[in-house]
C-alpha cells in the first residue's frame, strides 16, 4: 500500500534496523517493502484481474516470510544458490530442469508485438501526416528505425514505445 511504504521511506527506525542486517537480509527487506508491493505484486494483481482470475501468492504468507527472515543467511544463499533451503525441499518433489531453470523477468514481448500485430498500426500512427507535422520526428530516421525493427536488424520496441506514447498524449489532450 503506498500510504505504509511512505511511512516507511521516511521512519528512521526502519532505516536503522534495515542497517543492522547482513546485505542478504537487507535486499529482502527492501524488497518485501518496496519492490514486491509496489511493481511484482501490482502487475500480478492488475495482470489476474484483467483475465478476471484470482490469483495467490502461498510463498508470502506473513508467518512464512517473517520465519524466513529470521534464518542465518546460510540457508537463503549458499555458494550462489539462492532460495537455499527452498530449493533443498523442493528437490524431494521437483525434476532438477525445474530447480535449475533461471528466473524470467515479468516482461512483455513488445520487441515481438512491434513486429507482428501491432506493427502496422504503429507505423500508421508514427508516419502519419498529423505526426509528421507536429516537426519532432525525423521521417527519415522514423522510416529506417522501423525498417531495421521489422527485419530484426535491431530491437527498437522501447522506442517505438516511447514514440507511441510521445504522439498519443498530443491526439488525446491536445488536438481537436
Amino acid at each position: 500500500h503506498p500510504a505504509a511504504r511512505s511511512a516507511l521511506e521516511n521512519d528512521p527506525a526502519f532505516w536503522r534496523h534495515a542497517d543492522s542486517l547482513d546485505p542478504v537480509s537487507r535486499f529482502q527487506l527492501l524488497d518485501t517493502n518496496f519492490y514486491l508491493p509496489g511493481d511484482i505484486l501490482t502487475k500480478v494483481d492488475r495482470t489476474s484481474m484483467a483475465v478476471s482470475l484470482e490469483a495467490r501468492c502461498p510463498l508470502l504468507d506473513y508467518e512464512l516470510v517473517e520465519f524466513m527472515a529470521g534464518l542465518p543467511v546460510d540457508y537463503k544463499l549458499r555458494g550462489g544458490t539462492t532460495k537455499y533451503l527452498l530449493r533443498k525441499i523442493a528437490a524431494k518433489l521437483l525434476p532438477a530442469s525445474v530447480l535449475t531453470k533461471r528466473t524470467q523477468a515479468f516482461a512483455v514481448p513488445e520487441d515481438e508485438w512491434f513486429r507482428s500485430e501491432l506493427r502496422q498500426a504503429s507505423e500508421e500512427v508514427l508516419l502519419d501526416r498529423r505526426t509528421l507535422a507536429r516537426g519532432y520526428f525525423r521521417e527519415d530516421v522514423l522510416r529506417r528505425m522501423l525498417r531495421h525493427h521489422r527485419t530484426g536488424e535491431r530491437d527498437y520496441s522501447s522506442w517505438i514505445w516511447c514514440l507511441l506514447v510521445l504522439e498519443m498524449w498530443p491526439r488525446l489532450y491536445l488536438d481537436p
